[in-house]
């Protein structure tokens, strides 16, 4: 299989600074049909103004009340449902924003955000629990306000998210893989009409008909985790609704707003959960330049690429009577990956005049950078070469 250039930066002889980028693809053949307009007016509720100001009220309230040690966990939880409000608490730490500090667990894909929770509490340097109130009254709070927001047939998210203490044993969603999972194969009882994205959930193309009728801007409205209803019939595998939205134009790129690289458009869902059936189904609705963006490049993680600045400086520092010059040189460290993102070989070149020096670089990247492989435009992992650009002070 052909090898694609992924590129790295790193310059300086000591603290190297690294980022991560990848050449322009080679394009695809001219892909065939009209592409769907993604530039369409956004219709995502959490970018507008007047809905952020109000959580924002609501959020600062409910700050007062936690300082205060007054509030009733089941009655905020009742206010919000009523004001359409279904984001459950949450604390944020280095692993990112959680629910499971209080009780919840939600598969969206590979991260939840801030917008999609109440955050209430952090973690601190030793992990421990801090925020509006002691941690003893968070968590009382936050275990009794998402216990009573996923018991309640309002809440429109009960086959996303579950308390950890009553989780059903099953599944997970057909064909998902960790960390791209979404959902929960139980359907817990709802009350109202479904909405389009519930009814896409379901695979009910009934429930989905009617809702689009009602309202024709559902066709492409994320929701509170940013996904539209044709990106959840994906990550739910709901063939048939996944094809009467298509049918009915809805846009592989999400709505307006967003674009197709986003890791929560629809395709990119596809992708994630290996669906490349519907990858190529949804192909001709994008343009040929955006499907090729689709291709990634290896990459590594920050921590690594600490780690590999870190090693750089002591190297550097067992050859500093060689290379001492002011000016620096360029080199690059090579690195054949296959598609599981394990090194197969590796070359610096130009190559100088320290065969050591060069192996030792080598060597290096082998210990401290973890790849993730390339993957080609339909998300399936291939082999490709990764490569460091690394400044090297002149002899």
């Amino acid at each position: 299989m052909a090898k694609r250039l992924g590129s790295i930066l790193a310059l300086g002889a000591a603290l190297a600074a690294l980022s991560a980028c990848g050449q322009k693809e080679t394009q695809v053949d001219q892909v065939e049909g009209a592409p769907v307009d993604i530039h369409a007016s956004c219709v995502d509720p959490m970018s507008d103004p007047l809905v952020l100001a109000a959580r924002q009220r609501m959020d600062d309230a409910l700050r007062v009340e936690l300082r205060q040690g007054a509030v009733d966990a089941a009655k905020e939880a009742d206010k919000a449902l009523a004001a359409g409000d279904f984001r459950l608490v949450a604390s944020i730490g280095e692993g990112g924003v959680s629910t499971e500090d209080f009780g919840a667990e939600c598969r969206v894909g590979d991260r939840l955000d801030q917008r999609m929770t109440r955050v209430i509490a952090y973690h601190d340097t030793d992990d421990k629990l801090e925020g509006y109130a002691p941690a003893g009254a968070l968590s009382k709070f936050g275990h009794a306000y998402n216990e009573a927001m996923l018991d309640d047939p309002r809440y429109p998210y009960r086959d996303v998210c579950r308390s950890v203490k009553t989780a059903p044993v099953e599944e997970p969603t057909p064909g998902a893989e960790l960390p791209h999972r979404y959902g929960f194969s139980y359907f817990a009882r709802t009350s109202g009409a479904l909405s389009a994205a519930q009814a896409a959930r379901r695979g009910d193309l009934g429930a989905l008909s009617q809702a689009v009728a009602r309202d024709p801007k559902s066709l492409d409205r994320p929701d509170l985790f940013g996904l539209t209803p044709l990106a959840w019939a994906v990550a739910y595998r709901e063939r048939d609704a996944a094809e009467w939205l298509l049918d009915h134009k809805a846009s592989p790129a999400g709505p307006g707003c967003h674009t197709i690289l986003d890791h929560i458009s629809p395709m990119q869902v596809a992708r994630a959960i290996h669906w490349r059936a519907m990858v190529t189904r949804m192909r001709p609705l994008v343009s040929v330049e955006d499907f090729n963006d689709l291709r990634e490049a290896p990459r590594v993680s920050d921590a690594d690429i600490s780690d590999f600045n870190h090693g750089l400086t002591e190297l550097n520092e067992k050859y500093r009577k060689v290379f001492n010059k002011r000016y620096l040189t360029r080199h690059h460290l090579i690195i054949s990956l296959d598609d599981t993102g394990k090194q197969l070989s590796c070359r610096f070149e130009p190559a100088t005049s320290q065969p050591g020096y060069d192996a030792g670089m080598c060597e290096l990247g082998a210990d401290v950078l973890h790849w993730r492989p390339a993957r080609s435009a339909y998300g399936t992992a291939i082999p490709e070469d990764a490569s460091l650009l690394v400044g090297v002070r002149g002899e």
